[in-house]
């Protein structure tokens, strides 16, 4: 059975020798050698969240505490709030102030470096007292994070969550762990332990765990601020089954840190005088040679699928690709092209007239796409007379003549292939106004598959829950054939490896190993067969029923010993009519973020969009066909 830390004698880590004394405070040059991970890389920058289930808890005491902390091994601390609310303010400009003095070599106690009223908004992902309601999604939030300057160029980060003042408002709970674990942060726990037996706040700190631990995260240590430190064996006793370190730190009266909502230099010493208070009541519980190793070894690293949306977009703009959008007449299209183009993410070129589709994003404050997109008309008769002789020659064994050529390259999606075709564009994306076999049958008949590829294949990608997941095909083979599926779990691991998952593939079927007899489950054998011996590097399990793909304690009981079963996130379907009913299933039943379908197995990337997409799905199908594009095609 797990053994439990008190906090008070943590045995010595071997991270304890990498980590520098403590430093004077405001020392610009407070950093240490941060212990190397496994395989020698420099470890990520700290990111620690404070979360919180009571209202007044001490969460700023805690913040504080950790900034100090954190200070002492990294030259530049900072705090960052993903969702504010008015009764938080408060504490985040004190927060901050804390941060500033703590890091800035300017910053002794008494003086500000900045305003921290302007400076504050920098730090705040979601401003709900200005924000009725959440018009910001979790990957907004992200986003703030990861591209304010600011954050972005601290060494260290602390997340400080949110409260509702008048009740314990679980929707805030599970929004504050869920992004926590979209940062990738370690969090910590923090209890008003006031007046509350051993047993309460026991229980208190299991359900926060059971929050964290829900989205994926998990719990580095957890502070009780007010509460008995005379409690802390018997808190220990009904947490067992943790291996969780806890500390009890005195409460610090801040009533009047209220009157420094608005503070500017004038206020700066008295709110140095609320910090000290607050640091010198975590000091007295906690060593920081306790806590440093923890945040340092224990940073997690799951993906979640607001983390994996920014992170596709931030792969999009490191290497920018060129994509056509032939439906420049959408305002779907235009405000995904807006939004990309404002994160510098692609080259967008949009098909219709220039003067219209200008016109008509400055009227719709769609400024990125009026000044930097490149429109393209159709009516180019210099670009015509390029496209028509390319695909005649394509399509001489079909008889097209130079009148056909002309005739097709009227349609949208003709065109826009082409444009690929001739290397203007590195791919496209279309399908908002027309359907999959106008985007997609182009494709095939013009760009065509990358050599020793027999078929083209459609994935879909499931962003669920605190899961990132493939679906294949799901767009093109009706009933594909065993050889088929195999090849189909090649491409999908190779689609997989490029969107920066790590695949496990499952060949669906009503059987799991041998539980299930009849054609279906030899085709899914046969298929497994086939492409186990063709991909001898892959990790591939089937047949296996969704479940014990999906659900490693199913998988346990139906498939004991496979490495694979419970552990798939690529999951080949054994036919067009099965992935199609379970797509939907998931995605309405489920909630879940579907991208795509992504075609795979191209010369060079097509994806075809649904015509009931959102302007979110767009962004998210784009940005996948950047990442496309700047894979090589013959890998």
């Amino acid at each position: 059975m797990p053994t439990t830390n008190t906090g008070e004698t943590m045995m010595s880590s071997p991270d304890h020798a990498q980590l520098a004394a403590p430093q004077a405070e405001g020392n610009p040059q407070a950093t240490a050698p941060l212990p190397p991970q496994e395989n020698g890389t420099t470890p990520r920058r700290p990111v620690v969240s404070v979360f919180s289930p009571d209202y007044s808890a001490g969460r700023l005491t805690v913040t504080i505490g950790l900034l100090h902390t954190l200070s002492q091994a990294y030259a530049q601390t900072t705090v960052f709030q993903p969702i504010s609310t008015n009764s938080s303010a408060a504490n985040m400009t004190i927060a901050l102030r804390a941060a500033q003095r703590f890091s800035h070599p300017l910053a002794p106690a008494g003086h500000a470096p900045v305003d921290i009223n302007s400076d504050r908004d920098q730090h705040i992902g979601l401003d709900t007292s200005s924000t009725p309601s959440f018009s910001r999604t979790e990957l907004d939030i992200v986003t703030r994070f990861h591209t304010n300057p600011q954050i972005a160029s601290a060494d260290a980060v602390v997340c400080m969550s949110s409260d509702n003042p008048v009740i314990a408002d679980p929707y805030l709970l599970h929004d504050n762990a869920a992004l926590a674990a979209d940062l990738q942060a370690s969090v910590v726990v923090v209890i008003n332990g006031e007046n509350l037996s051993a047993c309460a706040i026991a229980q208190s700190l299991r359900s926060s765990i059971s929050f964290v631990e829900e989205a994926g995260n998990k719990v580095i240590g957890a502070f009780v601020c007010p509460g008995n430190p005379e409690l802390r064996q018997d808190v220990l006793i009904n947490l067992v089954d943790y291996e969780l370190p806890v500390w009890f730190v005195e409460n610090v009266d801040t009533e009047e840190s209220a009157d420094f909502h608005d503070a500017d230099s004038a206020h700066i010493a008295h709110l140095d005088a609320i910090i000290d208070q607050h640091l010198a009541a975590f000091q007295k519980a906690v060593e920081p040679l306790q806590l440093l190793p923890l945040i340092v070894r224990d940073r997690p690293r799951v993906l979640t699928p607001a983390n994996f949306q920014y992170r596709l977009m931030h792969q999009a703009a490191q290497q920018k690709k060129t994509i056509i959008l032939p439906e420049g007449d959408d305002d779907r299209i235009l405000r995904a092209a807006d939004y990309l183009l404002e994160f510098n993410a692609f080259h967008a070129v949009i098909v219709g007239d220039a003067s219209q589709i200008t016109r008509h994003a400055e009227a719709l404050g769609l400024t990125h796409v009026a000044s930097q997109a490149t429109i393209q008309s159709m009516n180019d008769e210099e670009l015509i007379s390029r496209m028509v002789p390319q695909l005649v020659r394509i399509r001489a064994k079909h008889g097209m003549t130079e009148d056909q050529a002309r005739e097709a390259l009227k349609d949208p999606s003709t065109f826009g292939t082409m444009y690929v075709q001739l290397g203007l564009a590195d791919g496209m994306v279309s399908g908002a106004r027309h359907s999959t076999a106008n985007t997609v049958r182009p494709a095939l008949q013009i760009i065509k598959t990358r050599p020793g590829i027999k078929l083209a294949s459609g994935v879909m990608v499931m962003c669920l829950g605190r899961r990132v997941d493939i679906y294949a095909d799901v767009a093109l083979l009706p009933n594909p054939t065993a050889s088929q599926l195999a090849e189909i779990a090649g491409e999908s691991a190779r689609t997989a490896r490029q969107f920066g998952l790590d695949p496990y593939i499952g060949m669906l079927s009503y059987s799991t190993v041998d539980s299930g007899k009849g054609p279906d489950v030899d085709l899914v054998k046969e298929a497994t067969q086939i492409a186990k011996e063709a991909f001898p590097k892959e990790k591939i399990t089937g047949p296996i029923q969704f479940d014990a793909a999906w659900d490693a304690t199913v998988a346990a009981l139906k498939a004991p010993g496979d490495s694979v079963a419970g552990h798939v996130n690529t999951f080949v379907m054994p036919s067009l009519s099965a992935s199609n009913i379970g797509i939907k299933a998931i995605q309405r039943v489920g909630e879940g973020v579907a991208i795509g379908p992504i075609l795979q197995g191209l010369n060079k990337p097509v994806n075809d969009l649904s015509r009931g997409a959102t302007t979110r799905d767009i962004i998210n199908t784009i940005a996948l066909t950047c990442v496309q594009a700047q894979a090589p095609q013959n890998v």
